[in-house]
């Protein structure tokens, strides 16, 4: 056996140890050990925040924030509903693959959610929820090691949110983390804390108006009660019109509007006062969360946190205050799914991007900012890689159209379908050109057959790609379904 040389070995020696240092040193910057906060915002429309072009300051200190990151003008929610949209977020799934098509259901035990590869990547994950749709009992605090839904009722408020969460993030500065923090606030009924209930409107509740209910079923009535909420058959007046506008004085619809609801003059007058005061407490409840959420900024900004530290800001799902919805969600209509997303990392180059993304994008963009392999479920893609000139579509589902209503859904999953890009938007008979008709009003499905053939096939291929590879529904979820008469 040849022996070396001890000027030999000891080069050796040298080139191994340069080579070894080069290797650590190059995994050390590739590993980008970036903290992670996500903010969830409930029912928030892109249309009532500042930076979108919104016309009151709802959002100051979002807006301010966003200056510095990267704003997705045009981000669509694959389902208008709290629990589906926050398992398509977390799990970059969409609804008919995850399963969980309505706000009844629990987490699939089987899926793989952003904070466990977190965990799995040495993160301590921390989540705090505002409403019991999100509690533990219903799974959401798997992959946590911290999990708050310590309070009573239906929801708590912000300020309770944040206490918690900026609790957790003092005893954990220092370690890698990964903070969730949901806010429920801007969801009915619309309670904003003083001075937020009188920020936008000082006016008085109305009185209570009468609706007659000859020409629609007896079911269907209007009135205030004590949380401000407004009851109506939707259904029937929806499949009376689709196309009822925002209620203003000079609005064309307002005749349609009177005729469906049957009310006079004056009760008129009434539901117009009634109309915009409810806007104005559901702003005042945008403008409190955006103080809160002030507090996390400024808690990462006193740590020093923001240079290694990714932050979005999103929404679930917005509130639709037209369409025959009024404080409602769960339709197709822009403001059910177009909502706010904000992507903040270390060294962003501050930009708008108009091209169409998906929620489903967030978590493996967030994975490839740590260099951190993304889930081989995950259908999203990386928002990095996605430029104004990008031919990209949307997809997003609905349970809330006839054929679920009366049962007659193919299955167990929501089978209708949105598809929209920065121009056309197309779902169950209907086909709007957003640019030209962004308030969508105008049906063109009858009279753009090629559009209407070349989006129904984008649609065949999204079901024929992801629909076989979706998971079973667990039995408790189909046990709900049979109660609700859904599935035999």
């Amino acid at each position: 056996m040849m022996k070396m040389k001890p000027a030999k070995i000891i080069l050796t020696l040298i080139a191994v140890a340069i080579l070894t240092a080069t290797f650590f040193s190059l995994t050390q910057q590739n590993s980008r050990e970036y903290n992670v906060v996500l903010i969830t915002l409930d029912t928030v429309s892109a249309n009532h925040l500042g930076i979108y072009g919104y016309y009151r300051n709802t959002t100051p200190n979002i807006d301010n924030f966003a200056k510095n990151s990267i704003v997705y003008s045009h981000a669509i929610a694959q389902m208008p509903l709290t629990i589906p949209s926050h398992v398509s977020i977390l799990t970059s799934q969409y609804v008919h693959s995850h399963g969980a098509i309505g706000n009844t259901y629990r987490v699939n035990h089987s899926l793989v959610m952003l904070q466990k590869i977190l965990k799995e990547n040495n993160y301590e994950t921390g989540g705090v929820v505002s409403i019991m749709l999100l509690n533990r009992e219903r799974g959401w605090n798997k992959g946590f090691d911290f999990f708050d839904d310590n309070f009573t009722g239906k929801e708590r408020r912000a300020d309770e949110t944040t206490d918690i969460a900026l609790s957790w993030l003092d005893g954990n500065a220092g370690e890698k983390f990964f903070l969730w923090a949901h806010y429920y606030d801007p969801h009915t009924p619309y309670y904003p804390p003083a001075p937020y209930n009188e920020l936008f409107d000082k006016n008085t509740e109305p009185e209570t108006i009468t609706v007659y209910d000859s020409d629609i079923p007896k079911n269907v009535t209007l009135r205030y009660d004590d949380s401000l909420e407004i009851r109506y058959d939707w259904q029937a007046i929806w499949n009376l019109s689709t196309d009822i506008a925002p209620l203003t004085a000079d609005d064309a619809n307002v005749t349609l509007i009177k005729s469906l609801l049957k009310i006079s003059e004056l009760d008129f007058e009434k539901f117009m006062a009634f109309y915009n005061r409810k806007i104005a407490l559901h702003d005042g409840e945008i403008a409190y969360v955006d103080s809160q959420i002030e507090r996390i900024f400024d808690s990462l900004r006193q740590k020093n946190l923001l240079e290694k530290t990714i932050v979005v800001i999103v929404a679930d799902h917005g509130e639709n205050f037209n369409h025959g919805e009024f404080f409602d969600h769960g339709k197709m209509f822009e403001q059910d799914l177009h909502v706010p997303l904000i992507l903040y990392y270390p060294g962003v180059e501050p930009k708008k991007v108009d091209a169409t993304v998906s929620l489903i994008d967030i978590a493996p963009t967030i994975l490839r900012l740590l260099n951190i392999p993304p889930g081989k479920e995950m259908a999203g893609k990386n928002l990095l890689e996605i430029s104004n000139n990008c031919d990209c579509v949307a997809f997003s589902e609905s349970p809330y159209f006839k054929g679920f209503l009366n049962g007659r859904f193919p299955g167990p999953f929501a089978r209708y379908v949105n598809i929209e890009n920065n121009e056309w938007k197309m779902f169950n008979g209907t086909l709007f050109n957003l640019i030209e008709d962004p308030d969508e009003k105008v049906n063109l499905y009858s009279s753009m057959p090629d559009v209407v053939q070349n989006l129904t096939l984008r649609i065949n291929d999204f079901l024929d790609r992801y629909n076989q590879s979706g998971h079973s529904i667990e039995q408790s979820n189909l046990e709900v379904l049979k109660r609700l008469g859904y599935v035999n």
